[in-house]
């Protein structure tokens, strides 16, 4: 008996999360794109949509792929060996191409027809790789009230949406139980982005978009990327009680490092309102939605890149004990890999190498714990190596 073939559409946005380690906030806009490129470009959506179909590779003779030219589909399916059609070839003819990469100045508005035209041929499953912005351009090429199930590959810097899954390997499971059909539902989820030029200037505007039909599992929250949960969704008393436990928290931290006495700490201190009120007390408030860093209370880099970073290391690391502090974002649980993106595994590395595992300091609220779903955190840092090395329970303050 021959078996049944799911017919896959494949969109990439290759250009989405290059922003994330250059602490640029975002990836959307050409002047964005350029100063990426200038700074060397770091294709993290390429790893991703690859470790992505290495998980499917078990399944090729029950998948068949509708997906677009060069960097918005084909250059992975064909890399990865599987059967594929391409749609709108002549795309490739029109674009102007990054002299380096060889990628393909793809846009917003091609992400958007790529959607249209899936949306008009029909396919079991539409996958697109990105981030939120890549979410709202399906939705808006598919139609806002469409039934066309879709499921995204996380890539962007900033990741809101419920529409993805955990990791890029979780992404592909949830296809794969999708292709099995057995616990497995289909359900809206929200698609939610932020003004980026906004966050660039510390202020976070997020927004819900609409909603796009996912694939679900019972515990999906295992695999599924919850939405964030952001202040707005906190009642004023609720908000008050949580600034109240920021400082206490901060109170905390500020006297265990103050109580180091060989040598002064090198503190890494991620973004999130957690963190701000440390820095706040540390010394310096420094940037809420930024990276800084301080080296005893004196803040030597504000809002820094994985680039700074790592040199901010070869610098100190040796004889300065580094600590890097991270709170988990609300609703979703998530550690590292979503925002705090300078942060990266190369940084990792050298300071847990270095100062163990008690070198990363994981901060939240109860409330914001009580608020994740499934209890658990989850790290989606790029690199599965350092994902399984920072697995396993931990303490959180």
């Amino acid at each position: 008996m021959n078996k049944i073939v799911t017919r896959v559409a494949l969109i990439v946005n290759p250009w989405a999360g290059i922003g994330g380690e250059l602490a640029l906030k975002g990836s959307d806009g050409d002047e964005i794109r350029q100063l990426a490129i200038d700074e060397g470009l770091n294709l993290n959506c390429s790893k991703r949509v690859t470790r992505f179909l290495d998980c499917l590779q078990p399944y090729q003779d029950e998948l068949s792929f509708l997906t677009f030219p060069s960097y918005m589909g084909e250059h992975f399916l064909e890399r990865a060996g599987f059967d594929f059609e391409v749609l709108n070839r002549d795309w490739q003819n029109n674009w102007q191409y990054e002299a380096t990469s060889g990628m393909p100045l793809s846009s917003a508005k091609d992400t958007q027809q790529a959607a249209q035209q899936i949306a008009s041929v029909g396919v079991d499953i539409l996958v697109f790789a990105g981030g939120d912005g890549t979410a709202r351009d399906i939705t808006v090429g598919i139609g806002e009230n469409s039934r066309q199930v879709c499921l995204g590959i996380p890539c962007g810097v900033k990741i809101q949406s419920a529409v993805y899954g955990r990791n890029p390997e979780a992404s592909a499971e949830l296809l794969i139980n999708f292709l099995k059909t057995s616990g497995v539902g289909i359900a809206a989820r929200e698609v939610r982005d932020i003004d980026e030029e906004a966050l660039r200037s510390g202020k976070v505007a997020s927004r819900y978009f609409s909603d796009l039909m996912v694939p679900v599992e019972q515990d999906e929250l295992l695999s599924l990327q919850a939405s964030k949960q952001g202040s707005g969704q906190f009642s004023q008393s609720e908000m008050e009680s949580e600034q109240l436990v920021h400082e206490e928290i901060a109170a905390y931290l500020v006297e265990m490092f103050g109580a180091i006495e060989d040598a002064e700490p090198l503190l890494i201190a991620g973004a999130g309102h957690t963190t701000q009120a440390f820095k706040r007390q540390w010394g310096d408030e420094a940037s809420l939605l930024g990276v800084d860093v301080f080296l005893g209370h004196q803040l030597v880099a504000k809002d820094v890149s994985e680039k700074s970073l790592l040199q901010i290391l070869d610098e100190y690391n040796e004889h300065h004990p580094c600590y890097i502090i991270v709170s988990v974002i609300g609703g979703q649980g998530c550690v590292l890999g979503r925002g705090s993106q300078p942060i990266s595994p190369g940084v990792m590395t050298k300071v847990l190498d270095r100062w163990g595992q008690t070198a990363l300091v994981v901060l939240a609220t109860e409330a914001k714990l009580s608020a994740i779903a499934n209890q658990n955190l989850f790290v989606d840092t790029g690199d599965r190596e350092m994902d399984k090395r920072l697995s396993g329970s931990r303490t959180v303050l």
